[in-house]
């Protein structure tokens, strides 16, 4: 079954804090949290307004998704520590840089064109303590 928009806006971001490590990571000051396969944004939109301290990014390489993302995040102007990528993992180029404290991917895994080299990617994108 599909998480619904209540169950990621409500229990996510406790579900992320509930974990050490993902408390640990975000208990740092500029942490850096990824979404994959983020549609419309639910999610990243949860977990930005939940942890205000840490930046996030969104994302996606459906257009669609990402317009719906950006038109709400429009509809939110005080979550100013998201923004919405249109583009694949693989091709997540220049925002390598620095990597990220946490990492999601929810109900996109099966999605991915090779859903073994994105989680590995995702772990190379892990900063390291």
């Amino acid at each position: 079954a599909r998480m619904s928009g209540v169950t990621l806006r409500d229990l996510l971001p406790s579900w992320i804090g509930s974990m050490p490590e993902g408390a640990r990571a975000l208990s740092n000051s500029g942490a850096r949290i990824l979404d994959v396969g983020c549609g419309f944004g639910l999610s990243t939109l949860a977990v930005a307004a939940a942890f205000p301290d840490a930046s996030v990014v969104g994302l996606d390489p459906d257009c669609a998704s990402i317009a719906g993302a950006r038109a709400e995040l429009a509809r939110r102007p005080s979550l100013g520590n998201v923004r919405f990528e249109e583009r694949g993992l693989e091709d997540i180029g220049d925002l390598m840089k620095g990597g990220f404290d946490v990492i999601l991917a929810y109900d996109c895994i099966h999605d991915l064109p090779d859903p073994f080299k994105s989680l590995e990617l995702c772990r190379r994108l892990l900063r390291r303590d």
